[in-house]
């Protein structure tokens, strides 16, 4: 089956899934250490899969990054759900990774009631991670998810994952283009880390919060409104600026009497004086 593929796809990454054994314990391995290849003779593309502990860390740091837990479902219904209408109940969930010499390992899985009693029933033999790796050199660059099957070979596997990988790739996309504006918007450098981001719009919220906290607290406060007040608010103190009115000063009164005074012979010998005093 073939599909129109977006620019968030790398087409330098494939698609595969492969199986393990696996019990009901909380931990299951994913992948084993070096180089490895599927019962059906995949991958066809390159000579082998390939993981290691430097590759095991970067999976493991993109893993960690993500917000919700990774997915454990049957017969990678995820995956298929879009092309036969079935739901995709999960069979478990994980979202902690480690690297150990055999390979790496979902340490902290929770497996759903019904799940568990068909693995220890025997149901269910085999855990089958889905992943993108180089097309290259083999090398797993990112775990997706993992089924419960006893049968991983699916037709058209890379056509329904490369489909689950362009929504991964454009959410990743997406939240990079956020952090970019947000870097611009605070001054921060492009190497700014998220952590370092996030610090500083706190200190920028914390600034805002302590400078107008009636508006800041409000529920319907907008960021976007407050800046536009405030430069209206500058434009008209720039205008008063350059153009002042007397009467702001003094009172209409105090002017007239000013005027009355100079008016006088006293008053415009004592004007002149001062004047003559600051010429010299």
């Amino acid at each position: 089956m073939n599909r129109k593929r977006s620019q968030s796809f790398n087409p330098s990454h494939g698609i595969a899934a492969c199986a393990i054994s696996v019990t009901a314990a909380n931990e299951i391995q994913l992948f084993p250490a070096g180089k490895f290849r599927a019962l059906d003779g995949r991958p066809h593309d390159v000579p082998h899969w390939f993981i290691d502990a430097a590759l095991a860390a970067q999976i493991i740091a993109e893993f960690e990054a993500r917000a919700n837990r990774t997915v454990v479902d049957y017969e990678h219904q995820t995956l298929l759900t879009a092309q036969n209408g079935q739901p995709a109940p999960a069979a478990g969930w994980f979202g902690k990774l480690e690297w150990r010499e055999s390979g790496l390992y979902a340490i902290d899985v929770e497996w759903t009631e019904r799940a568990t009693q068909m693995i220890e029933g025997g149901e269910y033999r085999y855990i089958s991670p889905v992943f993108a790796y180089d097309k290259k050199t083999g090398k797993v660059k990112r775990l997706l998810h993992a089924a419960l099957t006893n049968n991983p070979v699916l037709d058209g596997m890379d056509a329904v994952a490369a489909s689950q990988y362009q929504l991964l790739n454009t959410e990743k996309l997406s939240m990079n283009e956020l952090l970019e504006q947000l870097r611009w918007l605070l001054n921060m450098p492009v190497t700014a880390t998220v952590d370092e981001v996030v610090a500083e719009l706190q200190k920028a919220i914390d600034q805002l919060k302590d400078s107008n906290p009636a508006i800041a607290t409000k529920a319907d406060f907008n960021l976007v409104a407050l800046v536009q007040s405030l430069n209206s608010e500058i434009a008209s103190l720039k205008a008063a600026a350059n153009h002042p009115d007397p009467s702001s000063y003094a009172t209409p009164g105090a002017v007239a009497a000013t005027l009355t005074y100079l008016d006088g012979a006293d008053g415009a010998k004592t004007v002149n004086v001062r004047c003559k005093k600051a010429i010299k």
